[in-house]
């Protein structure tokens, strides 16, 4: 994962997740990768906030 990927909420577990704004899938783009947690500015929701790693995936564009 690099600055600059668009990645997927896998899910919203911990539960403080649900109480930021976020749901399953939802979508962001990378503003800091660290060892465990990366910094996210949230499309929907217009926030940016730290996940663990594991918490996401990254988005795979298909090009035509």
């Amino acid at each position: 994962m690099n600055e600059g990927d668009l990645v997927r909420l896998k899910t919203r577990y911990p539960i403080w997740l649900y109480s930021f704004g976020l749901s399953d899938g939802d979508l962001g783009v990378v503003s800091k990768v660290g060892e465990e947690d990366t910094l996210v500015y949230w499309l929907r929701i217009q926030k940016q906030g730290s996940v663990k790693n594991n918490l996401l995936e990254l988005v795979e564009l298909e090009t035509k």
